[in-house]
């Protein structure tokens, strides 16, 4: 079967061939618009041919230029907004420091409140033991010294001659009690000690108390001795005890003696002994604040009393605390006898 071609539509072929055949190669290639969607495969971008190429890669490079300049500002800008961070978390970290200084609970602020406490206690009536070992007096001591050194005066309030020569002192917390050693000449040992040894120690106590007055020291071979000599004491009736020898209460009393011993003899080593077995080392003056006054300059504090003068301690006390209560007052001439008179208060007449 034959077919023939249209003549028009031949002439239209052979006028496209012809075209194609005179473009060349250059022809052929394709153009892609931009905007002009399409597919492009991975690694390929759009074609611009001729001068329209050149003026793009131009813009890119301005492009870019600008873009590393913006970049750049960014830049400094967020450095600066890291160093004004870093400022501003200085300035916490500072505000913080002053504000812990200014609330936190520090060791000295817990001393002071534990000190308060204690001058509290020893001012509201304390254990009769606080009063006749020395630590409620102790307490007391320089906190009236401070009082009076701030200009706070109290009311004059006598202390009896008597009481004050009772109070034995010491220059320091380990310097040992030279009450025993004020009654050497007269010591009533406790039935549990009595015995040659016991005698012999009080030999050595009269002898070393002598030396001290005479000499103003002891040798350190008679300290050596009489430390000796108590331990000997100790352990016999520390033996006695568990044999059911003694019973817990002259056990007991043996013990609390020898403790004082101990305490002399630590009382005979500190130079200057003499002086505060002899009294020309101690509380002076027949007020409250002359006693102060005299025991802080010299730097002692109260120790023990002797067993029988726990009234004066307790008279003592009284008096300090009172001295205490009073202070700031104005003095009316009023004046409070401590001592051998009873405490007389101006209410009771009403």
């Amino acid at each position: 079967m034959n077919y023939r071609i249209p003549r028009t539509l031949g002439l239209i072929v052979a006028a496209a061939l012809g075209w194609h055949a005179a473009a060349g190669p250059a022809a052929a290639q394709p153009v892609y618009a931009p905007g002009n969607p399409g597919y492009y495969p991975p690694g390929y971008a759009p074609y611009y041919p001729g001068y329209g190429g050149y003026w793009q890669g131009q813009a890119a490079a301005l492009d870019a230029y600008g873009n590393l300049g913006l970049s750049q500002e960014q830049a400094r800008i967020m450095r600066e907004q890291s160093n004004q961070a870093k400022l501003e978390t200085k300035k916490k970290t500072i505000d913080y420091q002053a504000y812990e200084r200014a609330n936190k609970y520090w060791y000295s602020d817990e001393q002071a409140d534990i000190q308060g406490k204690r001058i509290q206690a020893a001012m509201n009536n304390p254990p009769l033991a606080e009063i006749t070992s020395g630590r409620a007096l102790n307490t007391l001591l320089p906190w009236l010294d401070k009082m009076m050194s701030m200009g706070t005066r109290g009311p004059t309030i006598p202390v009896d001659p008597g009481i004050v020569k009772q109070m034995v002192v010491t220059t320091g917390a380990d310097n040992g009690n030279v009450g025993l050693l004020k009654e050497v000449n007269e010591l009533d040992w406790p039935e549990a000690l009595q015995g040659p040894k016991q005698k012999e120690l009080d030999a050595m106590l009269r002898q070393a108390t002598e030396d001290a007055m005479s000499k103003g020291k002891v040798a350190s071979s008679s300290v050596s001795k009489l430390t000796k000599m108590t331990d000997t004491i100790d352990e016999d009736i520390r033996q006695k005890f568990r044999k059911s020898e003694l019973d817990s209460t002259d056990y007991l009393d043996g013990k609390h003696f020898l403790d004082r011993v101990r305490q002399s003899i630590d009382a005979l080593k500190v130079p200057g002994a003499a002086k505060l077995i002899s009294g020309k080392v101690g509380p002076k003056g027949d007020t409250v604040d002359e006693i102060v006054y005299s025991m802080s300059s010299q730097g002692l504090t109260f120790a023990r009393c002797v067993p029988g003068t726990e009234n004066a301690y307790v008279a003592m006390h009284r008096a300090f605390v009172n001295f205490a209560m009073a202070a700031g007052a104005p003095d009316t001439s009023f004046r409070v006898r401590v001592g051998t008179m009873p405490i007389i208060d101006p209410d009771a007449k009403k």
